[in-house]
């Protein structure tokens, strides 16, 4: 028998501490509270280097340093996020993200498509407003940062601003859903000039399509992938 019993009396338990009540109230959060909360908690810091560029003369100029530290940072904080999605009940699984030789291959086929798209979207808002390219590197580029960022972005990118945004507001339909990632993507991208924001925009439209078609993140990913690839690259050759 419990002594407490016993003794005629009952332990009560104390309140709850800060990282159960923390759980608690995560847990206990409506939906477009839970969608400000990740909005919030991964992109907030993030705009701690976007909003300088955003104010000062394009192109960006970026070095090695800063091609560096950027993922690390989005990989620190896609952890809190996912934790939140622990306690919410989703995950990178649960946006769907197979990976296979077909995935793959669809992957560099969107790459094409969605790479064509934005050179002639960029060509075309260059006619009606010139700007210099949206990104010039200060020096060669090493390439640990070149294949950290083209890693981890993507991922970071893709999982939050095409996977949750079509997940959490498919409710609403496809074009509120496709149009809402897509201009989070292209706003998200104003440091680099109107052109980068249209075409960013574009490209966005042709990933939440095709992951509203085949809800897989893997293709996608594949397809950044190769387009931050390109663009490192191309930056990198025209280094001064």
């Amino acid at each position: 028998m419990n002594p407490e019993l016993m003794n005629g009396t009952q332990s009560i338990p104390g309140p709850p501490n800060g990282l159960a009540r923390l759980k608690l109230i995560i847990r206990e959060l409506s939906a477009p509270a839970e969608f400000c909360l990740v909005l919030l908690v991964g992109f907030g810091p993030l705009m701690i280097f976007v909003l300088p560029n955003i104010v000062r003369p394009k192109p960006v100029v970026v070095n090695s340093a800063g091609v560096l530290w950027f993922p690390l940072v989005e990989l620190m904080l896609l952890v809190p996020v996912l934790w939140i999605g622990k306690l919410r009940g989703w995950s990178l699984r649960t946006f769907g993200c197979k990976i296979s030789w077909k995935t793959t291959g669809a992957g560099i086929l969107l790459f094409l498509v969605a790479e064509s798209v934005m050179v002639g979207v960029t060509y075309g808002a260059g006619l009606i407003h010139p700007e210099p390219g949206p990104v010039r590197a200060a020096g060669r580029l090493a390439v640990l940062p070149i294949l950290l960022i083209s890693l981890i972005n993507p991922v970071y990118e893709e999982a939050l601003e095409t996977g949750y945004f079509i997940q959490q507001l498919k409710r609403a339909g496809m074009w509120p859903a496709v149009l809402a990632s897509a201009a989070f993507r292209g706003v998200f991208h104003l440091q680099f000039g109107i052109s980068a924001v249209l075409s960013t925009f574009a490209f966005g439209v042709i990933f939440a399509l095709v992951y509203w078609r085949w809800r897989q993140l893997w293709p996608l990913i594949v397809a950044h992938s190769l387009a931050d690839l390109l663009a490192l690259f191309y930056a990198n050759f025209h280094a001064t």
